[in-house]
């Protein structure tokens, strides 16, 4: 296979990482999905995080029939009953109760999630790198820093028709879709909007790295 490992640049050994991870897409799965080239040792790293990423997208409320389809046919049946991620899930399963205030029907009681930071912005991350590697391959994503942010999930509304002017693209139904755009002096400043399961919605900067 052509090309580099789009984390670690090595040119031998290369397989197909999907971008965003295919364990997101309910079957049948649709065929165009994204791929990049992936070592192994760099694409089967991931392989936990993924998984844990999947369950907490789907867990959000509000999610699509895509997402409620992933949660009951893919989380309830096979991650939950097998315990590859137990410890994780002991922590994404604990709910808090918190008030979401709406003008229309007055204070709701919803559920928030306990999730960790750190396994979410790695696999963020991972895929504006895997996206960067498709739409700009002449950018050395390994020379960039990363800021990635989860956008509140009650102001989505607020936040996509801001959206309206940037480069947008769907990936299956209702499962994922991606906002981009680029400083026109210099492309490796740029912004990413991900957007999964119409309910978790995630900001991703990218600046040069600093020079010491």
């Amino acid at each position: 296979m052509d090309g580099r490992c789009f984390l670690c640049g090595v040119e031998e050994g290369l397989t197909r990482e999907h971008v965003p991870p295919k364990g997101l897409f309910p079957s049948p799965r649709p065929s165009d999905l994204i791929t990049v080239p992936a070592c192994e040792p760099c694409n089967n790293q991931f392989s936990k995080d993924d998984e844990y990423f999947r369950l907490a997208m789907a867990a959000f409320i509000d999610r699509s029939p895509a997402g409620d389809r992933i949660w009951n046919e893919k989380v309830e049946r096979s991650t939950v009953p097998s315990k590859r991620i137990a410890p994780e899930i002991e922590d994404i399963l604990k709910y808090s109760q918190v008030i979401r205030s709406s003008e229309s029907s007055g204070e709701e009681s919803v559920a928030m999630m306990a999730l960790d930071p750190d396994i979410l912005h790695r696999v963020v991350e991972k895929i504006v790198r895997g996206l960067l590697y498709r739409y700009r391959p002449n950018l050395d994503n390994s020379e960039l820093d990363f800021d990635v942010t989860l956008i509140e999930q009650f102001r989505l509304h607020e936040t996509i028709p801001v959206l309206e002017k940037m480069a947008r693209v769907d990936v299956g139904d209702s499962v994922f879709r991606f906002w981009r755009a680029f400083a026109s002096h210099d492309e490796r400043h740029g912004i990413w909007i991900l957007l999964f399961y119409d309910a978790c919605m995630w900001s991703v900067t990218h600046t040069p790295t600093a020079r010491r």
